[in-house]
């Protein structure tokens, strides 16, 4: 089993204020990774069609040990100079601990 995430393709308004995304993640056994007591620092990717970086941001992210285990929040207008179509959301975990790293895979489109 991999680990998981439990969302589907989101839609995002480029000029619209934003809630947060929340997500429910689970490692390779089915367990709710405890993100907030295991201490991560989160990088989110924002990736081009082509697989290419288009922005990035390590500020907006709340972590839990409960669902939603995960919040992403976006500032007015965070989307504003994205060009319409479709994007890769990358979420990068990365545990202070020992450096290891979990990532999350999310389409997502913006409109």
């Amino acid at each position: 089993m991999t680990e998981s995430i439990s969302t589907i393709e989101f839609v995002i308004d480029h000029v619209a204020s934003l809630p947060s995304l929340k997500l429910d993640w689970y490692d390779e056994a089915g367990v709710l990774c405890a993100l907030q007591s295991q201490a991560y620092a989160f990088t989110a990717q924002y990736l081009k069609q082509d697989g290419s970086l288009y922005a990035s941001k390590s500020t907006g992210f709340t972590a839990a040990d409960t669902a939603p285990n995960l919040t992403l929040a976006w500032t007015v207008g965070e989307f504003t100079n994205f060009p319409v179509g479709a994007y890769t959301l990358k979420i990068i975990a990365t545990r202070a601990s020992d450096n290891r790293v979990r990532v999350a895979i999310l389409p997502f489109v913006i409109s």
